[in-house]
């Protein structure tokens, strides 16, 4: 996989994704939302080609149809395979991601750590990113 790809899929997700969680049933997934169909579908390729991009058609405040793309993915594996290619260029969202990569590795019953998530200094502590 291409590294400078990752990178900037991981500083795009850093400012435009969000991680979901529901409550009720502990699902949890990825979102992007985009006008741009085609950065989605260059970030799902970044990723390792997991998860769906949808487009959708909506009404802006004022009234006026406009379509929209939002890049998800939420089976278990999936989603612990992009945040972990993720993990190490993630800043804003590091400590989510942290958090998130060990309650789906629970899930999934997986007992090693990684060593990248184990070792990364700015989301062991609550101080500065560099």
């Amino acid at each position: 996989m291409n590294k400078t790809l990752i990178a900037w899929a991981a500083g795009f997700f850093d400012g435009e994704g969000h991680i979901e969680t529901r409550k009720a049933t502990g699902h949890i997934s990825l979102h992007v939302t985009q006008k741009d169909k085609y950065v989605l579908e260059v970030f799902k390729c970044a990723v390792g080609g997991v998860g769906h991009v949808y487009t959708y058609n909506r009404k802006t405040p004022d009234g006026k149809p406009t379509h929209c793309s939002t890049y998800q993915v939420g089976k278990v594996a999936d989603v612990l395979s992009v945040l972990t290619l993720m993990f190490p260029h993630l800043v804003a969202k590091g400590r989510q991601s942290q958090i998130t990569i060990g309650v789906l590795k629970s899930k999934l019953k997986i007992k090693k750590t990684s060593k990248i998530v184990s070792q990364a200094p700015y989301v062991t502590n609550n101080s500065e990113p560099f």
